[in-house]
């Protein structure tokens, strides 16, 4: 099946997940304390299993230890991308905007996405994006939303849960390379972990869309400005930058360019609440970019195919 086809019947399964999610907090089947607690699964849990499954699932070879390193040095060029374009369009005035333009939702919808469409080795290219952007998240991240350096906070790096599993999985990955293979009991349970990741982040997705008043989505002129650059213009760019990419690499490129045009991140309304920033208009801009992505997102890699 094409890609374009495969990525668009995927989104579609994802919705139908979100719509559970969104019912089941509708009729009180799911509260506050329930969404919280199953994003804390997702999150210290599922995710890390997903990205440590990619890694199991690698043979050591040179061509892979290429391609992660040429997947590393286009998640900092899609990155670059995103951040330079927010910082020019909204600098400190806006600071949600400014954060949520910034880091796209790769741990929640990338990966899941990834993981359908390409298997393991496409979350194994994509694991460096989603650590450099927790990285990136907690260093400029912070600092745009609270403009203090001194909230920044190394600790905060190093014990994030897709920075250790990106590590751990780096020292398997090398481990292969000495003939260490992971146990198939264990890589089984490990498969069967990664698969509930896609099901799960639509659901609490579902939690937040449950709580956004539709009759006042689109009020705020700064909501479409923040949505146009994240789904479509930094798509577009990062889609440009990546014609330079030899066209051996181009799975490489297409599962960064997954990541690269996923929806604003749960991450900036989390972030704003947890600095005390009023944070409504960044729940209002993560549901309705992501629905919109439905859309965005298959035309995006359409194009990234037909360009390439």
């Amino acid at each position: 099946m094409p890609i374009i086809e495969l990525l668009f019947i995927q989104i579609l399964i994802m919705f139908v997940y979100i719509g559970i999610g969104l019912i089941m907090t509708k009729i009180k089947l799911i509260n506050d304390d329930g969404a919280k607690q199953l994003s804390k699964v997702l999150v210290y849990f599922i995710t890390p299993i997903a990205i440590l499954y990619s890694f199991t699932n690698m043979t050591f070879s040179k061509e892979y230890t290429t391609g992660l390193l040429i997947s590393m040095g286009l998640s900092v060029a899609a990155l670059g991308i995103s951040i330079l374009i927010a910082r020019i369009s909204f600098g400190s005035r806006y600071r949600l905007e400014h954060f949520g333009t910034s880091f796209s939702n790769a741990g929640f919808m990338g990966i899941p996405l990834v993981m359908a469409i390409l298997g393991p080795e496409g979350v194994f290219y994509i694991s460096t994006f989603v650590a450099l952007l927790n990285i990136l998240q907690w260093t400029y991240g912070v600092f745009v939303i609270t403009n203090e350096k001194s909230f920044i906070q190394p600790k905060k790096i190093m014990t994030n849960p897709f920075v250790i599993s990106f590590l751990l999985g780096i020292i398997f990955y090398v481990m292969n390379g000495f003939g260490f293979k992971m146990p198939e009991i264990v890589n089984n349970q490990l498969s069967i972990v990664s698969k509930m990741i896609g099901p799960i982040a639509m659901i609490i997705i579902g939690t937040y869309l449950s709580k956004v008043n539709f009759r006042e989505i689109f009020k705020e002129k700064i909501v479409y400005a923040s949505l146009g650059l994240r789904l479509i213009v930094i798509p577009l760019v990062t889609a440009l930058v990546f014609l330079l990419v030899p066209k051996t690499y181009e799975n490489i490129a297409l599962s960064i360019m997954i990541v690269a045009s996923a929806p604003v991140g749960a991450n900036v309304a989390i972030f704003a609440a947890l600095y005390g920033v009023e944070h409504k208009r960044a729940i209002v801009e993560i549901c309705l970019s992501t629905l919109l992505a439905a859309f965005s997102m298959p035309l995006m890699i359409a194009i990234f195919q037909w360009l390439f």
